[in-house]
């Protein structure tokens, strides 16, 4: 925090960081965005990350299975029977999680789910929509996996690695453990188009 007081704004910060992130879409970067399950549960957030990701600022994420899960339940159409069912039984406070990853599995997989229009909006849904890949990778804590989750920790490893090894910026929101895991990964340097320079990490 060089050249600041400890009253400075954090908007200096943002500031910067959205310079960055326009120059990396008007050249062609690779952003890979890190978030944790927080992400999913703040309706405001989950609109305004897929806005982030409509307006291209998004080229791949990493997360876990209790994001992806939490999204696609808020994301579950209204007047689907499952979201009915959801409303009014209370035998279990996780409930709601195992009938939308029941409801995805039955489906195939989260892509069909969003094709077939059982899901109505949110991140994963713009994810797909955008053709934007995404790794989610299983924990050891997981109850209920969606069909995409990676189990194989290596498999899970190999997925996200694809994506850091080609990150010209990697953000990481809400998530020590998938931020600690995709930094490891991620190289500080790396050559774009023939020019060798930093890979930015917010975190």
């Amino acid at each position: 925090r060089s050249g600041r007081t400890r009253e400075t704004a954090f908007s200096k910060d943002y500031d910067e960081l959205a310079q960055i992130m326009k120059y990396e879409r008007a050249n062609k970067g690779h952003i890979v965005w890190v978030l944790g399950s927080s992400i999913s549960m703040d309706d405001r957030t989950r609109f305004n990350f897929s806005q982030i990701i409509k307006s291209g600022y998004v080229n791949a994420v990493i997360t876990g299975n209790t994001m992806a899960t939490v999204d696609l339940m808020k994301g579950l159409k209204t007047d689907n029977p499952f979201v009915q069912e959801r409303a009014s039984d209370s035998r279990t406070e996780t409930l709601p999680d195992y009938i939308t990853i029941s409801k995805v599995r039955e489906k195939g997989s989260i892509k069909k789910s969003v094709e077939d229009k059982i899901v109505e909006d949110g991140i994963m849904k713009t994810l797909v929509d955008n053709n934007i890949p995404f790794v989610i990778a299983g924990s050891i804590r997981d109850r209920y996996k969606l069909p995409e989750t990676y189990n194989n920790a290596y498999e899970a490893q190999d997925a996200m690695r694809f994506h850091t090894r080609k990150a010209t910026m990697l953000i990481c929101l809400s998530s020590v453990l998938f931020t600690i895991a995709s930094g490891n990964m991620t190289p500080s340097y790396n050559t774009f188009n023939g020019v060798t320079r930093p890979v930015y990490i917010y975190s």
